[in-house]
């Protein structure tokens, strides 16, 4: 019960109830400087592939207990950059793959089904490429949002990595 009121509280039978007046009470304040700096670095150091992404795990293991803020970026930035570099590896695998056999089919063939067989190498080369240079182009653009998110101290996400799960 209330005490000003003489009505059943119900704030602390319901959590999203109980969060909205715990966070009326108290205003949200900002990270400080160096923890948004701090987690925009973890997401701009993954520009670099690998060696960033020893960076933003080093940023996370680091911070994963002082600021739930960097931990948060550094562990979304992580779980980017392996998703990325998985993503950017089968293309190049699948790229190098067809030109292997389209261009063993090229070199046996004779004529105009060779001429027809090298427009394929050609063809399916360039679609690959096109196909990987777009999805790199995606990984950087991403990191660069999730980068000017953290240094306005807003929290982001990176599209196909979902939210943890409570039981």
């Amino acid at each position: 019960m209330s005490e000003q009121t003489g009505t059943p509280d119900i704030a602390p039978q319901i959590p999203e109830v109980a969060a909205v007046a715990t966070s009326a009470e108290r205003p949200v304040r900002k990270p400080s400087m160096a923890a948004r700096v701090l987690a925009a670095s973890a997401h701009l150091a993954t520009l670099v592939s690998i060696p960033g992404l020893l960076v933003a795990l080093a940023i996370w293991l680091v911070n994963r207990k002082r600021s739930a803020f960097v931990a948060h970026h550094a562990r979304q930035a992580v779980v980017w950059q392996i998703l990325s570099n998985v993503l950017l590896l089968v293309f190049v695998v699948l790229l190098i793959g067809t030109a292997l056999r389209e261009l063993g089919g090229t070199l046996n063939a004779k004529g105009s089904a060779g001429q027809a067989d090298l427009v394929k190498l050609l063809g399916s080369l360039v679609g690959l490429y096109v196909v990987l240079l777009g999805a790199l182009i995606m990984c950087w653009i991403s990191a660069i949002l999730g980068a000017f998110a953290a240094l306005r101290g807003r929290g982001f996400r990176y599209p196909f990595i979902g939210r943890k799960r409570r039981g």
